[in-house]
């Protein structure tokens, strides 16, 4: 059976009492979606946190993947959809091994775990950390949180990702480091990127196949990038 890309989708939305329009994101597809930080937040627990969140109203978020259909917010959801999210960093008292590990062993798959395990040091030394990965993880710049956020994408192999503005409060020597590893992670995965940020200006310098605006006192626009 030829394999399917995988597709994620989303319905009848509800936003700031708007509605965005229902579409999907194929793998190898960049959309955009403006808007502003409490909108992102939203829609992040809608993706992630269903059915805990006030937000949610399954099943309007969902992910195609190997023909099955995961509800967002389920295990399987999250282990299939990469997050490269500054609010998804470190977990202070674990070394950055554990943290880098830490999604697979909260979905409880040990098949993953143990290919993730297999795949560790190879994604540590792509991100440069592997001499660290003992170390607590502590109180570390926004720079090492947007690397674990990468590691993970890299060890579940994500078709799907969900980024936002990935550079805002990154010192300036570390954001054009950190852009290159952005760039080399998506040419090794060719993921779906959906990518939310609250600026117009195109700060992440990527392409755009789509481009959704939303704002709480106009209607929700699309314009083809």
């Amino acid at each position: 059976m030829t394999a399917i890309d995988d597709e994620l989708h989303w319905h009848d939305l509800t936003l700031c009492h708007q509605t965005l329009a229902s579409g999907h994101i194929s793998q190898g597809e960049r959309v955009r979606f403006i808007m502003h930080e409490k909108l992102q937040k939203e829609l992040l627990a809608t993706f992630f946190l269903c059915p805990f969140s006030q937000y949610c109203s399954s099943p309007k978020v969902w992910l195609d993947h190997q023909h099955e259909h995961l509800s967002s917010g389920s295990a399987e959801f999250c282990a299939q959809v990469g997050c490269m999210i500054r609010e998804r960093g470190l977990l202070a008292n674990l070394s950055l091994k554990e943290n880098l590990l830490l999604p697979f062993l909260y979905a409880n798959q040990r098949k993953s775990l143990q290919q993730a395990e297999k795949n560790l040091h190879q994604v540590a030394h792509f991100l440069g950390i592997e001499d660290q990965l003992n170390e607590k993880a502590g109180n570390r710049p926004i720079y090492m949180h947007g690397l674990m956020s990468l590691g993970h994408c890299l060890l579940k192999k994500t078709s799907i990702v969900i980024a936002q503005d990935l550079y805002l409060g990154m010192q300036a020597e570390y954001a054009t480091k950190f852009h290159r590893k952005v760039l080399k992670t998506l040419k090794i995965l060719n993921p779906g990127v959906l990518y939310l940020t609250s600026s117009k200006s195109n700060q992440s310098e990527l392409s755009f196949d789509r481009s959704y605006h939303l704002t709480c006192d106009m209607d929700v626009n699309m314009e083809r990038s």
